[in-house]
């Protein structure tokens, strides 16, 4: 079975979602329930891929592209 989008995203995005949790939890959780349930970056929702190139950004010379926030589909998990 293939890494659902939560399980995919780079490690440096995670944690800063873990740290926008802190002060925003209801909609840390919708972004977590969106990724938890999709496979594939075009199924996830609009306001999901905002907020997430909207983290992105805080990461100094980092690719905001949607495709460039994920972990190959091919990685298993523990591999990053």
């Amino acid at each position: 079975m293939p890494l659902n989008l939560f399980e995919r995203l780079k490690p440096e995005i995670k944690a800063l979602l873990e740290i926008e949790e802190k002060s925003f939890p209801s909609s840390v959780a919708i972004i977590k329930n969106d990724l938890t349930r999709n496979f594939y970056i075009f199924d996830m929702t609009y306001n999901t891929a905002c907020e997430l190139e909207r983290l992105a950004r805080k990461i100094p010379g980092f690719s905001c592209g949607a495709y460039d926030l994920f972990l190959s589909p091919s990685t298993k998990k523990g591999d990053n």
